[in-house]
This record gives C-alpha cells, structure tokens and sequence, in this order.
C-alpha cells in the first residue's frame, strides 16, 4: 500500500500543490519530495533484496526469550508470589497489563524502564537490601568509607 501511496503523494504535490505555492512553500516541498523520494528508493531496494516485510522488522515477530530475561521473570514471579499476590493484584497495584506481567514472567519480553520503575514502587515486592540477590556479598549499602 505505501508503495503506490508515495508516488500519488509525489503526483499531488508536483502538479497540484507546487505550481501555485510561493517560493518559501516551493523549497518546502521540495524537501518532502526529497524525503518521499528516499523513502520510495528504500523501499524498492527492500522489495528487490527480498527481505523482511516491513512489520517483521519494526518487530512484530516474536523474538526468542534469552536467558537473562527468562531469569528476570523467575525472580519477578517468585517475589509477586512470596507476597501473596496474584498477577492480576499485581497488576492493579503497578498500573502494569495482566498480560505484560505474563509475558515477563515467562520471559517472553524484556521489562522496559517504565514497567520496571512501576514494579519497583509495589512495596510488596520489596525485598530488603541485605538479602538483595543483585549485589554481591562485597557490595552493600554501605559506602567505601565505613
């Protein structure tokens, strides 16, 4: 679809549009054509290499859960239910989607900054610093001066 709507687009501002502007309109348009004609290029250079269509690269396909995410969700699962909590509690006291926190439980996706801050606020799941499982034995609360 939007490689037949760029060359209309183009055909509009080319015949209807450019000839009655000013010139300040004329150099504006000249720069959407600029940007329209790129777009166009890459997108027939996308078509010809016969790569990913357009939604699979902006990441509409799933991709595989690592191992990193996998674990994060664990420990995400394992401290909503040493709280008490179900997913769906959790999520009316995060204002974080039953369903993110699914996915994140399993390791389907990895937690942006905003889900991890809301999370984070949920006293429930709070653990207390000393038995922090992300800081080693060596690093505490404590500074270096103590």
């Amino acid at each position: 679809m939007i490689t037949t709507l760029i060359p209309a687009v183009l055909h509009v501002i080319e015949s209807v549009l450019r000839p009655t502007a000013s010139r300040a309109q004329r150099r504006q348009y000249d720069r959407v054509v600029k940007v329209l004609e790129h777009a166009q290029q890459m997108l027939e250079r996308r078509r010809r290499r016969n790569t990913l269509p357009l939604p699979t690269a902006l990441g509409h396909v799933m991709p595989r859960p690592s191992k990193a995410s996998k674990a994060w969700g664990l420990h995400l699962r394992y401290r909503r239910e040493r709280a008490g909590l179900t997913r769906a509690q959790l999520a009316v006291l995060s204002g974080v989607a039953d369903s993110t926190i699914r996915n994140l439980e399993v390791g389907r996706n990895r937690p942006s900054l905003s889900v991890m801050m809301r999370l984070q606020l949920v006293e429930a799941l709070r653990l207390p610093e000393e038995s922090s499982p992300c800081l080693p034995d060596s690093v505490g609360p404590h500074t270096a001066s103590e």
